[in-house]
């Protein structure tokens, strides 16, 4: 999701400028993490960039195992799930 050209990649860019990336276009992820575990503003800021990509990516997931009949298993970190928007789609993960 934050590999160069991806959409949360251009927004993280835009928001967050290109001295947390390496110069290759990568994430730098050490320098990210700076600043957003300094700043609970920017956190949540760049939680709003990444957390609606990582639910389509699981929503994709979902819908072609269920297309497929294969079998899954969908895992959550819990401190997330109060505010994750895959609850409505499963209840019984909150």
């Amino acid at each position: 999701m934050v590999e160069p050209g991806e959409p949360a990649w251009k927004k993280i860019k835009a928001t967050f400028g290109s001295e947390v990336f390496q110069e290759d276009g990568t994430l730098d992820r050490a320098k990210l993490a700076n600043v957003i575990f300094t700043d609970e503003g920017k956190r949540k800021l760049l939680n709003s960039i990444t957390h609606p990509e990582i639910y389509k990516t699981m929503m994709k997931k979902v819908l072609y195992y269920f297309i497929t009949g294969k079998e899954m298993s969908l895992y959550r970190d819990v401190t997330e799930i109060s505010v994750n928007p895959l609850r409505k789609c499963f209840p019984a993960c909150g």
